[in-house]
């Protein structure tokens, strides 16, 4: 059958290798560069589906032993003069139906025509009212387009891919990407489809804003995929590569604030701390509430062994956001080494901690833990210290008691037994070994314990 030979494969029954090859072929064969082509394309796919659907009606039929006549579907397709025109001919035991000429073509292309037009348009593609008026056509709820409307938004993706994090989330509420993750990762390359799950979830989502009612004077495009390699070189921990990057984007546009916080990143690792702070002061001045940009500058401050800088930095936090893991554990750092225990403790006693689970922890959970450690630091200012020391005494008390019956209880009733039994002289001297060996023991199992 030539429609496998325009397929590139050999026959087959998987679906699955199928769709592989259509969506191969459809980055070559375009829907709006090549309708023929396209056409062609789409016929082959169509049969190969057809040829797999009738094969397994067959075995089913066989397995069931059933013989009754059933409808069949031909299709002809004819291209004449770059227009398509599609003939289905419904062919029953008893009669012939014509049915009217198929467009699914002409609204795919119309379809993708529409995303290109807006996604042109700046002004609107970031506007995600836009994006919800072009997914309410009608178009978009017909059942049996609904594997096209998919490929051809992910050939249309691979070029248009710089959106607002709510345009990702739109197109993800109408075509179900996240959902059908699991199909895609078939057909797609596994960094391409977990791009697009990051931008959906806004894990990676750079921000628009700073763009909006603004005449840029650039190439707003080529900025936008420079900013996108400047993430991935960082992510990657790449800083080498992303440092022509950000120079390169830095020239076009100043006023981003994701560009700043990255070269700020950028800055801060390759260990130049007077550039990364003034990068965080720029986007401060775009964005005065940023939470990375504070929760950063106060690290940095804290390795600089601006104690005092930190901490403001972090009091600044604590108005905008309030009081978290992050803020707390360079605040804490900062004020431990300063020796601000009394402030610390008094802190403690007043705030309850919020855990965010932000990327930017920065210091290990087991310093607040550290504090308790009579060892390291007085315990004077420590209002929960006494009430602490006993507790542990009760429990340890506890544990010494469990674990010298636990050693001890059998030896203590053969003993008890031996004793009322037969009353041998100068017994008691068995039961002094007893105690002592299990006290010794038990003493050993502590200090394991502790250790």
């Amino acid at each position: 059958m030539n429609f496998w030979q325009t397929l590139g494969i050999e026959p087959t029954g998987d679906k699955s290798a199928i769709k592989r090859a259509y969506a191969k072929l459809l980055k070559i064969h375009h829907p709006e560069d090549d309708p023929q082509g396209y056409q062609k394309l789409r016929e082959a796919f169509d049969r190969a589906m057809k040829a797999v659907i009738e094969e397994e009606q067959k075995k089913e039929k066989e397995k069931e032993h059933d013989y009754e006549y059933k409808d069949e579907i031909e299709i002809d397709v004819v291209a004449a003069g770059g227009d398509i025109n599609e003939e289905i001919r419904y062919r029953s035991t008893y009669r012939w139906i014509d049915v009217a000429p198929h467009q699914a073509l002409n609204e795919v292309q119309l379809f993708f025509r529409q995303m290109k037009e807006l996604y042109s348009d700046f002004t609107r593609r970031i506007d995600p009212q836009e994006w919800n008026a072009l997914m309410a056509d009608d178009f978009l709820w017909k059942v049996e387009y609904q594997e096209e409307r998919l490929n051809v938004l992910m050939l249309f993706l691979e070029k248009h891919h710089n959106l607002p994090h709510e345009v990702w989330q739109i197109l993800d509420r109408s075509f179900h990407l996240v959902e059908d993750k699991e199909y895609l990762l078939e057909i797609y390359d596994e960094p391409w489809i977990e791009f697009i799950i990051r931008q959906i979830y806004g894990a990676t989502a750079l921000n628009y804003e700073c763009f909006a009612n603004r005449e840029l004077h650039f190439d707003i495009e080529h900025y936008l995929t420079l900013r996108q390699q400047a993430q991935s070189m960082l992510m990657e921990d790449r800083p080498e590569e992303a440092a022509d990057v950000l120079a390169e984007a830095h020239q076009f546009f100043q006023d981003d604030p994701d560009l700043q916080l990255m070269r700020a990143k950028y800055f801060r690792r390759v260990g130049n701390t007077e550039e990364a702070l003034a990068s965080l002061d720029d986007l401060l001045a775009l964005k005065p509430e940023d939470y990375e940009a504070h929760l950063l500058k106060a690290q940095i401050y804290y390795e600089e062994q601006m104690y005092n800088e930190a901490i403001r930095e972090c009091e600044l936090l604590r108005e905008y956001h309030g009081l978290d893991k992050d803020i707390w554990s360079v605040s804490l750092a900062s004020k431990l080494e300063l020796g601000r225990l009394e402030e610390i403790w008094k802190e403690n006693a007043e705030t309850k901690v919020n855990s965010t689970g932000y990327v930017h922890f920065l210091f290990d959970a087991s310093l607040g833990q550290s504090l308790w450690n009579k060892h390291l630091f007085s315990q004077k200012y420590n209002p929960y210290y006494k009430l602490s020391r006993k507790n542990v005494i009760k429990f340890f008390s506890f544990t010494c008691g469990v674990i010298f019956l636990r050693l001890s209880w059998l030896y203590l009733i053969v003993f008890l037994a031996v004793q009322l039994l037969f009353h041998p002289p100068g017994f008691m001297i068995v039961l002094y070994l007893i105690l002592g060996v299990s006290a010794w023991k038990t003493l050993r199992t502590l200090k394991l314990l502790c250790t």
